[in-house]
């Protein structure tokens, strides 16, 4: 397993921000997330601005032990940008950046991977939206 795995994990956990938030923040039409952009998938930002982008940032592996069994030690931030419409204030960001920190909770374990941090480090108007960073600080213990 790579860090691809603990992409895919994560990735994973966000798409259940509806059921753990009990707030339809992630739209579906046809089983699929229509306002969300995944790393390298073609998307269209929808008309109204409200939407999502994911970065999945690994650092470094090393090994957590030693010989050849040893497993790797991974670490990194998942990045999830919050954009909403320019001039409409920030209570439509600032509840979503609470759900993603509940789902998110520190010390929290998904699988293998276990969140040390969720913060928002920036925010601001981007021409005509305004953008929030929540980073999501992991690590994942992970067999080679």
């Amino acid at each position: 397993m790579t860090e691809t795995y603990v992409q895919d994990i994560l990735t994973t956990a966000f798409l259940q921000l509806n059921l753990s938030s009990g707030k339809p923040y992630i739209k579906f039409e046809d089983g699929k997330p229509v306002n969300v952009y995944f790393p390298n998938i073609p998307f269209t930002a929808p008309t109204n601005r409200q939407y999502f982008v994911l970065s999945f940032l690994p650092g470094e592996p090393e090994a957590a032990g030693m010989g050849t069994d040893a497993y790797n030690s991974f670490v990194g931030v998942f990045q999830i940008d919050i954009y909403s419409p320019a001039g409409k204030g920030e209570d439509e960001v600032n509840a979503k950046y609470e759900a993603l920190s509940k789902l998110f909770e520190r010390g929290k374990y998904f699988d293998r991977v276990l969140i040390r941090k969720v913060y928002c480090p920036t925010r601001g108007v981007e021409i005509d939206a305004y953008k929030a960073v929540v980073r999501i600080n992991w690590t994942a213990q992970i067999p080679k």
